[in-house]
């Protein structure tokens, strides 16, 4: 009876490693299928489409914030009101296709909160 509960045991054992790694194995699948492939665009495109999502954004609309793009690296200079405002820019700026990275040059503070209307 002994030799029949090792065996259970160690059965189970193994069930359960296995049932590990495939879970490992699908967080680590579902995490590489979120990343955002790294997109070949034009810099003027992408500047245009920084713009474009900036002005169509509530928030970040009535901002002051210029946009310049070199070998998909947009810089974002101005100034805004608050931090949260200085954040919400750089991730619109790099949700953009064809974005590799954001120079976040704005700055917040001694801004009076634009009008939102």
């Amino acid at each position: 009876m002994r030799a029949l509960s090792v065996a259970s045991d160690h059965r189970s054992g193994m069930v359960r490693g296995n049932w590990i790694i495939a879970v490992a194995m699908l967080i680590g699948m579902i995490g590489c299928a979120t990343r955002q492939p790294i997109v070949a665009r034009d810099d003027a495109a992408i500047s245009d489409d920084v713009r474009g999502r900036l002005a169509a954004d509530v928030r970040a609309s009535p901002l002051k914030v210029a946009v310049d793009t070199k070998v998909g690296v947009v810089r974002l200079t101005g100034s805004v009101p608050t931090d949260d405002d200085r954040n919400a820019v750089e991730r619109i700026a790099r949700d953009v296709p064809g974005v590799r990275a954001v120079d976040n040059n704005v700055i917040f503070g001694d801004v009076p909160a634009p009008i939102v209307r």
